[in-house]
């Protein structure tokens, strides 16, 4: 298949193309868009020193586990209840600026790769997607069959009008707008699961709140679509949608192998996107008691729906009990024993703390995370991670900041018991009402340096800190287990002939 796909470069947002002739540290071509506005000089200068030092792996000091960093509830309905009953303002942040073209990496590879498993699964259970009959009704109202391709062999005509511009185009749309479960009478894309699922937990007193971080070229399709389907949902709840899009201030630099920054045609540096972790920004715009983090690729279908509902509540039940005793010790009171206890599980030496060591340890933003049980999925971890001031603190570690050569490390991954969903309950407002500064906490020394490609030629990318990892290194964090039945991403298409896909 020959058709573009949507890509991840920054010239896909607001930079100009990249000419293939030149040494990459001198490229020139002409920009058809806006100039970059460009990022302050000192953050420019830090970001090319990382690449000149590198990053130092995380060091990880035992995995989390039950009864040591994770907890196991044994009510969660009565955290769920405590909940439900709070008269508090929430939330709901769904990133979602991710193309599905990742998605279909593998169709994109037909027919050189016929033979291939994921291939061969998705030509045998084509009729088992959910998107198939917006298909087969798209190509009939131009005249196509459909079923006559398939019964026929013609798969590159199929494949072509899955992610091709001339069918479904999901080759080019972000994942969102990707239709994930069919019932009796529809078929509904992540966007719209996600509304579904914000009536469910995330509505207060008759309104529901979500905010998208959204890929800017795809916006006002994004923006539509949505509104469609809110006018549907009127009946059951009022909506409060809003977007945004990743700052332009949090794109990065990159450079070519040998470490030389690589420049368009005007000799201003080439700029990437940051990555997730940019989105720390875009989070901090945002203003609530509760707000619920989740992707925009995991969501179950109505029927599967019920362990997260209540995990959800449960979960934010936890973090309100727990900013409730933080508060009152921070607005003067002596801090209470469970707020000492709940300190202690964050992995705080309470002991070893004067009464203004206690108050800057409550005084910070705060995270419940959800944790299922590994069995295989991708994805980072919890672990306890020695810091450089001695304290051990709970983090959310990928495996790409981890050291693996390194036996010992390795050992420790090895002995890792769950992996981290993306399924976080946050708090980010003071005792006095006011919102931190979310920059304060984060790790800058916990980046990811990766290899991309622009313009067919190898450079050096950097992203910063995760959103759930050192974007958050400085919370406060709680790891509670949640069922496997809470997560089901959609990492291929074939993810989408999972049972946890599928109607009832």
């Amino acid at each position: 298949m020959h058709y573009q796909t949507a890509t991840d470069t920054a010239h896909g947002r607001r930079g100009g193309k990249l000419g293939k002739s030149q040494p990459l540290n001198t490229m020139r071509t002409k920009s058809t868009i806006l100039m970059h506005p460009g990022i302050p000089a000192a953050e420019r200068d830090r970001q090319l020193a990382l690449f000149t030092q590198g990053v130092a792996p995380t060091r990880l000091e035992r995995a989390c586990t039950p009864g040591d960093g994770i907890l196991q509830l044994e009510r969660p309905e009565d955290w769920a209840a405590s909940y439900r009953q709070a008269a508090v303002d929430v939330v709901k942040f769904v990133p979602a600026s991710g193309a599905a073209s990742r998605m279909f990496k593998h169709v994109f590879g037909y027919p050189d790769n016929a033979q291939e498993p994921l291939i061969k699964e998705l030509l045998v259970r084509f009729r088992e997607l959910p998107f198939y009959p917006v298909l087969k009704a798209r190509m009939e109202a131009q005249g196509q069959l459909l079923d006559e391709w398939m019964n026929t062999g013609r798969w590159e005509d199929v494949l072509d009008a899955m992610v091709g511009p001339h069918g479904l185009g999901y080759g080019r749309l972000p994942k969102g707008l990707v239709h994930f479960h069919a019932s009796e009478d529809q078929v509904l894309t992540a966007f719209e699961e996600h509304l579904f699922e914000g009536v469910q937990y995330a509505q207060k007193n008759g309104r529901v709140r979500i905010h998208f971080t959204v890929p800017a070229a795809h916006q006002k399709t994004i923006e539509a679509h949505v509104a469609e389907r809110i006018n549907g949902l009127s009946k059951q709840a009022a909506f409060d949608i809003s977007y945004s899009v990743q700052f332009p201030h949090t794109d990065t630099v990159c450079v070519d192998l040998n470490n030389a920054l690589v420049t368009d045609e005007n000799g201003q540096p080439f700029y990437r996107p940051g990555g997730h972790g940019a989105l720390i920004h875009n989070l901090a715009e945002v203003n609530a008691d509760v707000i619920f983090i989740k992707n925009i690729d995991n969501v179950q279908p109505a029927h599967l729906r019920t362990d997260t509902v209540l995990y959800k509540e449960a979960l934010a039940g936890m973090l309100l009990e727990i900013k409730a005793l933080f508060d009152q010790a921070l607005r003067g009171d002596v801090p209470s024993d469970q707020a000492l206890e709940w300190l202690a599980r964050m992995g705080h030496d309470v002991n070893a703390l004067d009464e203004a060591g206690v108050r800057k340890a409550m005084d910070r933003p705060l995270r419940i995370c959800g944790m299922v049980r590994n069995e295989g999925e991708p994805g980072g971890g919890p672990f306890w991670v020695k810091q450089p001031s001695g304290a051990v603190t709970a983090q959310i570690v990928e495996k790409a900041q981890i050291d693996t050569s390194d036996p010992a490390q390795a050992a420790l991954v090895s002995d890792a018991t769950h992996f981290n969903p993306v399924d976080l309950v946050c708090s980010t407002r003071r005792y006095t009402g006011n919102p931190y500064h979310l920059t304060d906490f984060v790790d800058l020394q916990t980046s990811f340096i990766t290899q991309k490609s622009i313009g067919g030629r190898p450079v050096k990318a950097l992203e910063h800190p995760g959103l759930w990892n050192g974007a958050m290194a400085g919370w406060n964090t709680v790891f509670v287990e949640v069922p496997i039945t809470t997560f089901s991403p959609v990492k291929t298409v074939n993810d989408l002939l999972r049972t946890q896909h599928q109607s009832n």
